[in-house]
């Protein structure tokens, strides 16, 4: 297993953000793990904007134990209806067993369907696509992100947040019936 590398710092985000210096590349020993209420805007429309809101903060807590690596914040950003998180090397399987867990918990107690999946960054990359992350640092010890990019090796941007992961992946719904998170396919 190889050891995860700390994560750089957006202190500005108006300076900083858009500038890929202040990001660093993931490799493919990373993923992303993410997380998406579907339906939300139905839901919402029927009165259910607090359960969908609940689910997706469940997810951000449940995913930032998950992920966690020893002195380093956990790299998980929510996301209004889901959340996106920086999965280190070596926090795949807990990822894996949290996005399941929580799939079933919002399914069967929350009556709410969360499609949720890991995208292995080696796939991203082998789309002609860089990942790069950082995180919002806001002092005193609290960050947050990712802030994820992604572009192609020709420099130009794709998309930011969630929408970057559209560029080379689709989400697949959780295996209940196992318990188990599937791959996400790739384009």
């Amino acid at each position: 297993m190889s050891k995860a590398m700390p994560l750089p710092s957006i202190h500005d985000f108006t300076a900083e953000a858009a500038d890929p210096a202040h990001y660093a590349a993931l490799d493919g020993d990373w993923s992303l793990a993410v997380a998406d209420v579907v339906a939300s805007t139905r839901l919402a429309a029927e009165g259910r904007h607090r359960d969908v809101n609940f689910v997706a903060a469940a997810v951000v807590a449940v995913l930032s134990e998950a992920v966690r690596e020893p002195e380093q914040p956990a790299a998980c950003q929510f996301g209004g209806d889901g959340a996106i998180a920086a999965v280190p090397p070596g926090r795949r399987a807990a990822a894996e067993q949290a996005l399941a867990a929580l799939a079933h918990w919002a399914a069967t107690e929350m009556d709410v369907p969360l499609r949720v999946g890991l995208v292995p960054v080696r796939a991203l990359l082998d789309e002609g696509l860089e990942v790069l992350v950082a995180l919002q640092d806001f002092g005193n010890g609290d960050a947050f992100g990712p802030v994820p990019r992604a572009r192609g090796h020709g420099g130009g941007r794709l998309g930011e947040g969630r929408s970057a992961l559209a560029a080379g992946a689709a989400t697949r719904p959780a295996d209940r019936a196992r318990g188990r998170v599937l791959p996400l396919e790739t384009r």
